[in-house]
């Protein structure tokens, strides 16, 4: 494997790593962060900066955990690893459009921002 081949598969990796993070745990974890918020039931929403680092600390461990496990158990993380976000072969638009065009997607994106945005709402209606 030459040093550039190297190098792409590395910058694919942390794309995919990035996508994986942003689309599929963002959403989970800042719906799990506002239902912490909801119930003042945790210290890390007693700031910020700690629901942030939690928020942005899963979502990144959930993109690390689906790029280096979902090739191995397509199975097990099949609703959290999608091989278009490695394939350094894709441009960034090229790796949304495949994502985008699957029969699950519209569904899963809409019932995400749904989910925010009803629990940002209590949050906010309970002070």
């Amino acid at each position: 494997m030459t040093t550039a081949t190297q190098k792409t598969t590395l910058a694919s990796f942390v794309l995919g790593v990035l996508l994986v993070g942003t689309l599929f745990g963002l959403p989970t974890f800042v719906g799990a962060a506002l239902l912490l918020k909801l119930f003042h039931s945790s210290a890390i929403v007693a700031d910020s900066q700690g629901i942030v680092g939690f928020v942005v600390s899963t979502s990144l461990l959930t993109g690390l955990m689906a790029g280096w496990l979902g090739p191995r158990y397509p199975k097990l993380f099949v609703g959290s690893y999608e091989p278009a976000f490695f394939d350094g072969s894709l441009s960034l638009s090229e790796k949304m459009s495949r994502w985008l065009s699957q029969p699950l997607c519209q569904r899963r994106v809409l019932t995400s921002m749904l989910m925010v945005s009803m629990l940002s709402l209590m949050v906010m209606a309970q002070g």
